[in-house]
């Protein structure tokens, strides 16, 4: 996974008109293939689209903050 990739991705999302959003509960050491989804109602689509965006913002900061050493922390992570 690499820095471009991740920064291309976030900025295609931004371009997504309509969101939908769920929160998803499972436990994965004792029940990988069991979850329960909340549906997540924001008062509008443009809060919940403000507030993905913002948050994609954030990651990215804190990303270059860092000086992009988050991704290799996150590479190891998904390799466990």
């Amino acid at each position: 996974m690499s820095y471009t990739i991740i920064e291309e991705g976030i900025a295609k999302a931004k371009e997504i008109p309509t969101w939908s959003s769920v929160l998803v509960e499972y436990n994965h050491s004792k029940h990988p293939n069991e979850y329960i989804c909340y549906d997540m109602n924001f008062s509008s689509v443009d809060l919940l689209s403000t507030t993905i965006t913002g948050m994609c913002d954030a990651f990215l900061s804190i990303v270059k903050k860092y000086d992009k050493k988050v991704i290799v922390i996150l590479e190891k992570i998904l390799k466990m």
